[in-house]
């Protein structure tokens, strides 16, 4: 028989209007900073799932700041913003994908650049869909000559025998 372990708590005063509060249990522990009127300032819980250690932060605003490199590396990212995502670069910015999906649900989709704007593939489309491949059953109608013999366009033999086409 597995005994099972009773949750712990403790909490600490941080200056005259916060507390800070750990909540420990047998699935992981949560860490909580509050205002004294007990509106949740920060928290940051850790929670083992069966799958591994699951770590989640609240807070009004989290900043990551790196001096060099900020790296994050997952089998799934998600960026789920209610309004509004701004990705900014100083220098150049590279978005590199097997395959790679843009979509405006409800406005306008814009690319704005100050030089040329270079779209390259295999077939560039432009308002279409790609075409359908006709069926093999489908006869093709017989090609059309790009142009007909002068001799043939033209009845006026003396402007022919001047070019040097006579009509036969």
């Amino acid at each position: 028989m597995t005994a099972t372990k009773k949750p712990r708590r403790a909490s600490f005063a941080l200056g005259p209007s916060h507390a800070l509060t750990v909540d420990a249990n047998a699935h992981g522990a949560r860490i909580a900073v509050s205002a004294t009127d007990g509106s949740p300032a920060l928290s940051l819980e850790i929670v083992m799932t069966p799958t591994g250690p699951s770590l989640r932060v609240s807070a009004q605003s989290v900043e990551l700041v790196a001096a060099e490199t900020l790296t994050a590396r997952a089998k799934h990212i998600a960026l789920d913003a209610q309004e509004t995502v701004s990705i900014k670069a100083g220098g150049d910015a590279t978005l590199d994908a097997h395959a790679l999906s843009l979509e405006a649900r409800v406005g306008r989709a814009q690319i704005r650049a100050n030089d040329d704007v270079q779209l390259l593939g295999e077939q560039v489309l432009l308002n279409c869909e790609r075409k359908v491949e006709t069926p093999p059953w489908v006869f093709e109608a017989p090609a059309v000559p790009a142009a007909l013999p002068r001799a043939e366009a033209s009845g006026d033999a003396a402007l022919l025998a001047a070019i040097g086409e006579a009509k036969p």
